[in-house]
């Protein structure tokens, strides 16, 4: 991946958690095409779902940032750890619901995007050459 896509993906995330109301966010990239978001999640209802479903739209974030952008994903190291936490995320929750849940939170993560697009343009363009954005 690009610096510049890890920017976007990395900002991606860190607009979503903010919005989802997640603390102590920050992001980082490496200037080579390498980031990480960090957070503390929200405390979930008592069923465990307002949780997973900021989560998940978190998670999401990453990649709908990079296909806003560019048209695309732009990884090309296949399943990433995002994929592999929203799947664990996802069997987490009772079958007959997932799939409407896990298009509810692509759908609000995409929204968000939009709405905050300006944010995530200023945030990928700090960290395009490395760096670090929000609370460490």
């Amino acid at each position: 991946m690009s610096s510049e896509a890890a920017g976007y993906h990395e900002a991606g995330h860190y607009v979503l958690a903010r919005e989802m109301g997640f603390a102590s966010v920050s992001c980082c990239t490496d200037g080579m095409g390498s980031g990480n978001t960090c957070y503390r999640s929200p405390e979930p209802d008592r069923r465990g779902y307002t949780g997973r479903r900021r989560l998940l739209s978190v998670l999401f974030a990453g990649e709908l940032a990079e296909r806003l952008r560019f048209g695309v994903a732009v990884n090309e190291r296949g399943l990433t750890g995002d994929d592999r936490a929203a799947n664990e995320l996802l069997s987490s929750i009772p079958r007959e619901i997932r799939l409407r849940i896990q298009t509810e939170q692509m759908d609000e993560a995409a929204r968000t995007l939009r709405e905050r697009w300006e944010l995530v343009e200023a945030i990928a363009e700090h960290l395009r050459d490395g760096g670090t954005f929000g609370r460490v």
